[in-house]
């Protein structure tokens, strides 16, 4: 038997009428958010978040309004974003959209080592050029030059340009030379 997702073991929970209001609000919390309405999508998705606190979707996407509205400015609010987004990638593991995503928020806030774990896998998720290049770029700031190596040979294999990568395998073990 396989696991199911954490997200979809606590929706099976729920009574019909519970999941029917849960459905209910979620979707119209995504409409206020896709006409831009982020107050009323944050209220409606607090609202379906009571009504199953554990729903992956319904965390990811407050969690993406409270990072968009609150910016830098007040660290409460970031730090809850962050929870969710995190809680989400937890709660429904499986999918990819939530771990590149939360990789992707990791970067941008310079935590280079928790966006490299989610990085590993998003490559085998989706084994694009341009995942392979971020994630060989993750390894090299991180000190992790072994690893950066074996992902530009996975890049050439891919059918990268072998000149560029041949060029960057040779940053790559000037930098090494220079930390050893």
């Amino acid at each position: 038997p396989t696991l199911k997702d954490g997200a979809i073991r606590a929706r099976n929970l729920l009574t019909l009428k519970q999941r029917r209001e849960f459905d209910g609000v979620y979707l119209e919390a995504l409409r206020q958010k896709y006409k831009g309405n982020y107050d009323a999508a944050f209220d409606l998705l607090d609202y379906a978040l009571t009504i199953n606190p554990n729903d992956a979707d319904a965390l990811f996407q407050q969690g993406l309004i409270l990072l968009q509205s609150a910016g830098y400015s007040d660290s409460l609010l970031r730090q809850r974003g962050e929870r969710q987004l995190q809680l989400a990638q937890q709660l429904s593991p499986s999918n990819a959209h939530y771990r590149e995503m939360l990789g992707n928020y990791w970067i941008q806030t310079n935590r280079y080592e928790r966006a490299l774990r989610l990085y590993e896998q998003v490559v085998v998720d989706e084994p694009t050029e341009e995942k392979f290049t971020l994630l060989e770029l993750l390894q090299e700031s991180t000190a992790h030059f072994d690893a950066a190596l074996q992902t530009l040979d996975k890049l050439q294999e891919l059918g990268g340009e072998a000149n560029g990568i041949l060029g960057r395998k040779t940053n790559v073990l000037e930098l090494q030379s220079r930390i050893s």
